[in-house]
């Protein structure tokens, strides 16, 4: 199953505290933490829900590196065990950008009988840091549509995707840089049990 460019820049996994106020139909969550396991607690996410009812769900969400984090730090690792021995690297084609960058987006969640429908938009920047290969600022947008349609109470369904995305600047957001393009996804499902 394919990811989308929405998916390809977020941050995945990180080690953080996190508080949630939740008054009503709406829900607030903040995170500080090591954004990418980098193992350097710089990077703040938050996120925000609106409930107006069991139909349809507003969220949005945003995270920043409230620093820089260096190429020696790793990704997706720890200090002492790195993941694939991966670093955050130097340069246009290394994990610098998404490490270093700040996030927007939001997603709004339709349910109508067995179809869910999840319209999502997302901007990710990265400003000019020449300490960490950052010769220019660069960002990545993209938008998606979801959808999954359960077929009555049968264990099958049906999902699936459409984006859009565009990439400027030299960095490597998802494909190369300066990419741009259309994604296409679909995934017949059958769940049994669990």
């Amino acid at each position: 199953i394919l990811n989308t460019a929405i998916f390809a820049v977020q941050n995945l996994q990180s080690t953080g505290v996190s508080a949630t106020v939740t008054y009503g139909p709406a829900s607030a969550t903040v995170l500080f933490g090591d954004g990418f396991d980098t193992q350097v607690w710089n990077y703040v996410q938050m996120s925000g829900t609106y409930t107006f009812n069991s139909d349809n769900v507003l969220t949005l969400y945003g995270a920043t590196n409230l620093g820089t984090t260096g190429a020696g730090a790793h990704i997706y690792g720890s200090a002492t065990t790195p993941y694939n021995s991966s670093y955050v690297g130097y340069g246009p084609t290394s994990a610098a950008p998404f490490v270093n960058s700040s996030m927007i987006g939001g997603l709004y969640t339709f349910t109508s009988g067995n179809l869910t429908i999840v319209p999502e938009v997302q901007y990710v920047w990265a400003k000019k840091t020449p300490s960490v290969g950052l010769a220019d600022s660069s960002s990545n947008f993209a938008m998606a549509v979801f959808a999954d349609y359960q077929f009555g109470k049968s264990p099958y369904s049906l999902g699936g995707w459409a984006e859009y995305f565009s990439s400027s600047g030299p960095d490597n957001w998802f494909l190369n840089p300066g990419a741009k393009g259309f994604g296409v996804s679909i995934t017949p499902t059958w769940q049994g049990k669990y």
